[in-house]
């Protein structure tokens, strides 16, 4: 009788260093809901920007002024574009290969939208985007003095 009792003890020191060693993941209540992957492509304002920078990130400058547009809401002639590349050669190097840490968006019209992006936690670039034969393109960029509090963030990967 003795004997039996020392092996349900055994087995119940056992099962609680089981418990004790797996942490709470036996005990979780529900899932952290896992941010959605952004699309970089024209069909999005916020992949357009994305893609705006990972083309000037990459040094590519005639890719990324193809994704350009005037504020008026027409497309650049070849003129235009080709007088662009220096611009957009420099604001390629404002952003240095940053990491996209914050983001907001703010829909003016169905057809326009303003965004804020945080690069590094600490420089703020607002860039507007309009939609033009069903696809977004960038009309403006500049650095901004924008500061983006913590809560406004928005997870995602890209």
């Amino acid at each position: 009788m003795k004997n039996n009792f020392s092996n349900k003890n055994l087995i119940f020191f056992f099962f609680f260093l089981l418990t004790l060693f797996s942490g709470c993941e036996l005990f979780t209540v529900g899932k952290k809901p896992k941010p959605k992957p952004l699309e970089i492509s024209q069909r999005t304002p916020l992949g357009v920007v994305i893609l705006f920078k990972t083309e000037l990130d990459s040094t590519n400058s005639y890719a990324a002024v193809k994704l350009l547009a005037s504020p008026k809401g027409t497309h650049y002639s070849a003129d235009e574009k080709f007088e662009l590349l220096d611009d957009l050669s420099r604001f390629g190097r404002l952003l240095e290969k940053k990491p996209v840490t914050g983001f907001t968006k703010d829909s003016v019209s169905p057809v326009a939208t303003n965004i804020h992006l945080q690069l590094d936690y600490y420089k703020t670039f607002a860039f507007s985007t309009i939609n033009l034969d069903g696809k977004w393109f960038v009309t403006e960029y500049r650095e901004d003095s924008v500061y983006l509090a913590p809560s406004k963030f928005m997870d995602f990967k890209y």
